[in-house]
């Protein structure tokens, strides 16, 4: 019985070695809510990611808290990546045209057209390929997040979340002190059997 706690024990702490080596970052605006991103404005954010040498990101994600399209209208709100912008947020005027602000200033990441008059959080998830483009944007450590609401949306915040990971997002390997602790449990386990 005490073998296979010994192994229990080591395994949870090799997967708690792996889980341990991601880290989250989380960014947010001056203006945590954007002015509750009017329709007549644009908002170029530049962010400055100081990712840990040696660390790729494996997970991006934009937030907006309680999210609410006033009064049910007919809305539209675009997000861009681009791959330079100044540090901070850029305010910029387009009298609610009905594009994208910063449409040809790099990659759209999203459209959503017409969203719920209700209070909910909108989260963006980057897939793979956008993820590798950040990766690169993070390189010279600036880069920036447009976004063009066309409709008054109140909200609670924009947030960016970056998740990185050693190495790329590999699984970690064991080391090998870990890998004696679990063979030699298991012999010992293997032991106590042959003698019950």
């Amino acid at each position: 019985m005490k073998a296979t706690r010994m192994i229990l024990a080591a395994f949870v702490l090799v997967m708690m070695a792996g889980s341990a080596m991601a880290t989250e970052y989380t960014y947010q605006p001056g203006d945590k809510d954007l002015a509750d991103l009017p329709h007549g404005k644009a908002y170029l954010w530049g962010i400055q990611p100081n990712i840990a040498a040696g660390e790729t990101l494996t997970h991006v994600s934009i937030v907006f808290k309680s999210l609410l399209n006033t009064g049910g209208k007919p809305n539209d709100i675009w997000i861009t990546l681009i791959d330079s912008a100044p540090l901070g947020v850029t305010e910029f005027v387009d009298n609610q045209a009905s594009s994208n602000y910063f449409a040809g200033d790099g990659l759209e990441l999203a459209h959503y057209h017409n969203l719920p008059w209700y209070t909910w959080k909108l989260t963006y998830w980057f897939s793979d390929a956008e993820i590798a483009i950040v990766n690169n944007y993070v390189a010279d450590n600036n880069f920036g997040i447009g976004i063009d609401p066309d409709c008054h949306f109140y909200n609670c915040g924009v947030e960016l979340k970056l998740v990185t990971e050693p190495g790329g997002g590999q699984v970690p390997v064991p080391e090998p002190v870990a890998g004696t602790i679990l063979l030699g449990g298991s012999g010992v386990l293997a032991a106590r059997r042959r003698r019950s």
